[in-house]
């Protein structure tokens, strides 16, 4: 086989091959494109949605809120002053416990206990 058949043999199967190809990859690409485009959609639509959600969460508790009864307002104001009276007292033994003040009363800044009650360096 010369050479110039060879050539023009190549170059017509090279146009067969390189047109299909061209078409698949334009194709391939604007799927992609369109899969980003309503990925970004979906996106948005489910911020939307949780704004949405937010909004109406706490449009139901202030809506609780209003209607809550002076008794249950009562209840839950004293409850709230039982759980920071007991945090108050868990505060105040981690301080002990971390100074190891004698007598529960927590250290000054700068004074350390030694742990059998006498003062150490500070």
């Amino acid at each position: 086989m010369p050479v110039a058949s060879i050539d023009t043999w190549l170059g017509a199967v090279a146009s067969l091959i390189v047109v299909p190809l061209t078409f698949v990859t334009l194709y391939l690409r604007s799927l992609r494109e369109h899969q980003v485009n309503k990925h970004r959609e979906l996106v948005q639509r489910v911020d939307r949605l949780e704004s949405a959600v937010d909004r109406l969460t706490h449009a139901m508790a202030q809506t609780e809120r209003d209607l809550t009864t002076k008794e249950e307002w009562l209840r839950e104001a004293m409850h709230t002053r039982h759980r920071l009276e007991r945090l108050v007292e868990a505060v105040v033994r981690v301080e002990t416990t971390l100074y190891g003040a004698p007598g529960g009363a927590p250290a000054r800044r700068g004074e350390l206990y030694a742990p059998d009650g006498r003062g150490g360096e500070g």
